[in-house]
């Protein structure tokens, strides 16, 4: 969830204030990983990144984007001995501040109790985020996932014509399928004149798109 501080500057400037640290990342470059003790908040000042978890068998099986203004890490940091269920790698440069969660405790800034207030609010869309997951992965067919997760962007759009946060490797592991199987399955739809899409822009074309979601 964004920041509800209007200017990343002021955040930025806020954040070093309480104890922050900034660090760069290169495109690629491993922020957190996956299995590790983390008790600092992130902030991304700029750049782009995302976080994934891979199964024992080497499938990425979890994906999120992550943009400037974004925080992450925070549930990580309110625990006490639990491990990082994901990596977050840098997708392009990055510059990210590291901060203590209590730092934002202990100050009488009244920015500090804006963004600590953010992050309970980030917190609660993160689990509704969650919620939706899981109502896409225990649909019956792959079909199905693919209606209710293009369904809730177009409504989350309020058009037909929306672009998506994921790419094509993205989408297969949020949805946790094979990236050929979902391209068929998209194919086929678009042949069936369900909906039209272009890389990560997508057009529901039929009115009884989603009549079973």
């Amino acid at each position: 969830m964004k920041t509800q501080i209007s200017d990343l500057g002021q955040t930025k400037t806020l954040l070093l204030s309480v104890g922050g640290k900034e660090s760069l990342y290169k495109a690629g470059e491993t922020v957190i990983f996956q299995g590790e003790l983390q008790k600092s908040v992130f902030f991304i000042y700029s750049g782009r990144a995302h976080a994934s978890r891979t199964d024992a068998e080497g499938r990425e099986e979890d994906y999120a984007v992550l943009e400037a203004g974004d925080f992450f890490g925070y549930v990580l940091a309110l625990s006490e001995e639990q491990k990082s269920p994901v990596s977050v790698i840098a997708d392009e440069d990055c510059a990210i501040i590291s901060f203590p969660y209590e730092a934002l405790l202990y100050t009488d800034s009244a920015d500090a109790k804006i963004l600590l207030q953010t992050l309970f609010d980030s917190l609660v869309e993160r689990f509704f985020t969650l919620q939706k997951r899981v109502r896409y992965l225990t649909r019956a067919s792959l079909r199905e996932k693919i209606v209710s997760y293009l369904s809730d962007m177009s409504k989350q759009a309020g058009s037909d014509a929306f672009a998506i946060p994921l790419d094509r490797n993205a989408l297969a592991a949020f949805l946790y399928c094979d990236r050929s199987a979902l391209s068929r399955e998209l194919s086929s739809m678009k042949k069936e004149g369900l909906i039209d899409y272009s890389r990560n822009r997508f057009v529901i074309l039929h009115r009884h798109f989603s009549k079973n979601d």
